[in-house]
């Protein structure tokens, strides 16, 4: 019996503008975003995001990861809203945007050992989640013909509809 094996390539995308990040989690729930916040005009910066870049899809194993490269003059609202003073600078976040990890002085090697240890952790922390949760949802859409789910708390919703 053979086995056969996927190959993920796995690519870093770019960030036009301000506008799409607000998207982006809500596009890959269960996935780390690494976040790599450069500036065109320093070398160094641009160095590392292009060496970064390169160096994903050589790596190959983060299924469970976004790479989005940030660019200062196209998104400075977001430099903003996650304090970034310098570049190059990594931010690892969950798709609810709780921040994980700030690396700014490291390599590319220092940055995707950091990155294949906190995909593990939120790839397991995520399957123990959706164990949890999975026979929750199963047994409410069994018992119910009409069921609305809603986020926050009946007193204070926060699905920006209600």
């Amino acid at each position: 019996m053979t086995s056969s094996r996927i190959l993920l390539i796995i690519e870093m995308e770019e960030l036009e503008s301000d506008k799409p990040l607000t998207r982006t989690p809500l596009n890959n729930f269960g996935q780390l975003l690494v976040l790599v916040f450069y500036t065109e005009w320093n070398q160094p910066s641009l160095q590392f995001k292009n060496n970064l870049a390169d160096t994903i899809p050589l790596f190959g194993q983060f299924p469970q990861v976004k790479f989005i490269a940030v660019e200062a003059k196209k998104c400075p609202e977001t430099f903003k809203k996650f304090k970034v003073e310098h570049t190059p600078t990594v931010l690892l976040t969950q798709t609810d945007k709780k921040e994980l990890g700030r690396m700014e002085t490291e390599d590319v090697g220092t940055v995707l050992d950091r990155v294949c240890t906190e995909s593990e952790v939120q790839r397991s922390a995520f399957e123990h989640e959706k164990q949890v949760w999975h026979p929750k949802v199963k047994s409410i859409l069994e018992e119910s013909a009409v069921i609305i789910f809603i986020k926050g708390t009946p007193e204070e919703p926060k699905c920006g509809f209600t």
